[in-house]
């Protein structure tokens, strides 16, 4: 009886692993849409997670290799705490302290997993 118990811890741990690699690691695998991956970014962006927010960011997007860690602590830290998104097709707003407004333009790619290819602060583009 008790190793049929470590055998299904075993397999429980094993399969919660899985299922966080999943949606955590392998966007590619798991289709996000616009909405959800605007809710990632808030999250990541609110929480200070600098470092990872390249990952909702669209490859195709011309500062996507520029966009590292400092970049966007430069362009966000002083507007947070961000609340939104309000959804409009691949458009999202959201609004920051101060009080700001953000645009996103998200695109998909390919896969029916959208990522962000544009935002604006007020009316100026800071990633594109």
């Amino acid at each position: 009886m008790k190793n049929a118990l470590i055998k299904t811890g075993l397999i429980t741990a094993l399969l919660i692993g899985l299922t966080l690699v999943l949606f955590t690691a392998c966007d590619d695998i798991i289709p996000i849409s616009a909405r959800d991956r605007m809710i990632l970014f808030i999250a990541d962006a609110n929480a200070e997670k600098w470092s990872e927010l390249k990952k909702h960011t669209h490859p195709d997007a011309s500062a996507y290799n520029t966009a590292d860690a400092g970049f966007w602590e430069t362009n966000m830290d002083t507007y947070l705490e961000l609340i939104g998104p309000v959804m409009s097709g691949n458009t999202a707003t959201v609004t920051g302290a101060g009080p700001v407004t953000f645009t996103f333009s998200l695109k998909e790619d390919g896969k029916k997993n959208y990522k962000i290819y544009r935002i604006l602060r007020g009316a100026t583009i800071i990633f594109e």
